[in-house]
């Protein structure tokens, strides 16, 4: 049985939401580590510049829905956090961008019901939270002809990765079940293609994880992340090394006919 985003979940990212409430000028809680920003790099750069509607499914407090924004988009924000939303729109408000953005409470259900056709549809590590044969259809109904959905995945095939996320949990306690056992691997996201006629598989962050240990020299550290990544590409995506991975990219394009699963 595929795990659910209950309420236990919920509550736990109320704390994430809690502490920018407590913090809203806190840059840092907006940013992601250098040596775990290329996946996310790489989406912004190959987000089109459009007059569109984008959906940033499980937004959090926002740390993927502004920037959005800079390419012509109006965002649609979705979590099932109740303090998350209350941030991400505090935060909104603070970069003078609530006309152009909307964050609401909800999941599923609350994207069933909406009227709203998207261009692009974000997720970034929800899919493990969901039923996926629920979710991918309903997520293709909501995107317009010719529409993107692009999610960036923790891959559940790095063993090694995945004991250190147990360790970090029993020093820090910042993970919660489910991103410890329902993780997706590359042939899950391979089967997406069924719901797409156009998919893309990127993988990243091997190399570039060892960048954490340069963080008080920043200018070797961020020589050191552009050799790396480069590497990563090559060792992960050119020779198939896809296991030594730590994130994955996927893009799936819906066909240009208005066709529905």
């Amino acid at each position: 049985m595929m795990p659910a985003m209950s309420s236990s979940t919920a509550k736990f990212y109320d704390l994430r939401g809690q502490k920018v409430l407590d913090h809203p000028d806190d840059q840092g809680l907006l940013t992601i580590p250098l040596h775990l920003s290329a996946p996310y790099r790489f989406h912004e750069k190959q987000l089109p510049v459009k007059d569109g509607l984008f959906l940033d499914f499980g937004c959090g407090t926002g740390l993927h829905s502004f920037y959005p924004l800079t390419r012509g988009y109006r965002v649609f924000g979705l979590d099932i956090s109740e303090k998350s939303v209350l941030a991400a729109r505090t935060l909104a408000e603070k970069q003078g961008v609530t006309e152009k953005c909307h964050f609401q409470h909800g999941s599923l259900d609350a994207l069933a019901e909406s009227n709203e056709s998207f261009d692009v549809i974000f997720m970034s590590g929800v899919l493990y939270y969901l039923d996926r044969s629920q979710a991918l259809p309903l997520i293709v109904s909501k995107l317009v002809p010719g529409g993107r959905f692009i999610c960036i995945e923790t891959n559940a095939e790095n063993r090694l990765m995945n004991l250190w996320r147990r360790f970090r949990q029993i020093l820090r306690g910042d993970r919660d079940q489910q991103t410890l056992s329902h993780l997706l691997g590359p042939g899950e996201l391979k089967g997406f293609s069924r719901y797409f006629p156009q998919t893309q598989i990127v993988y990243f962050d091997f190399l570039t994880l060892f960048g954490v240990a340069l963080k008080k020299i920043p200018l070797v550290r961020e020589i050191f992340h552009r050799l790396a990544r480069s590497a990563d590409y090559f060792l992960l995506n050119r020779l198939g090394l896809s296991s030594l991975s730590f994130k994955m990219y996927f893009v799936g394009t819906k066909s240009d006919e208005n066709l529905d699963l």
